[in-house]
């Protein structure tokens, strides 16, 4: 993502955000896991990079069309797996208020959409995934 500042050209990696939501998704360990889109429970790694794999960052900004003081916006796409008994719709709500929180406040891009997106329910004796779809909007 590029764009103007006052002072001059900025230019930030898709990865930074990622590893910001990632960041965010880890407060919740104990009861939420990153995905890969086919619902394989993943451990994330020290790099960023691997992060756009299970975190999808979108740019809705033209550098063309913005101004000095328009602040860009992205969106985000996270697929998780929740253990059982947890709530999908809190966790999620409180994760997109985290996301839109520390986004602006590192970076200084505005925070389009927050899209969790549920794949499975792990169980509790963390043996089997169960398959589920959820998509929840923060």
């Amino acid at each position: 993502m590029k764009f103007d500042t006052e002072y001059g050209k900025a230019a930030i990696s898709k990865n930074v955000f990622a590893r910001i939501a990632a960041d965010a998704v880890a407060r919740f360990s104990d009861r939420m896991l990153l995905a890969t889109p086919k619902g394989k429970a993943v451990r994330v790694g020290s790099t960023g990079k691997e992060l756009l794999e299970f975190i999808e960052v979108e740019d809705h900004t033209n550098p063309d069309e913005l101004g000095v003081h328009d602040v860009p916006t992205v969106d985000f796409h996270i697929f998780a797996i929740i253990r059982t008994g947890s709530d999908a719709v809190q966790i999620a709500g409180a994760l997109g208020r985290i996301i839109r929180h520390d986004v602006p406040l590192i970076t200084g891009v505005d925070v389009g959409k927050v899209i969790v997106i549920i794949l499975g329910e792990k169980s509790k004796s963390h043996k089997e995934i169960t398959k589920q779809f959820m998509e929840v909007s923060c």
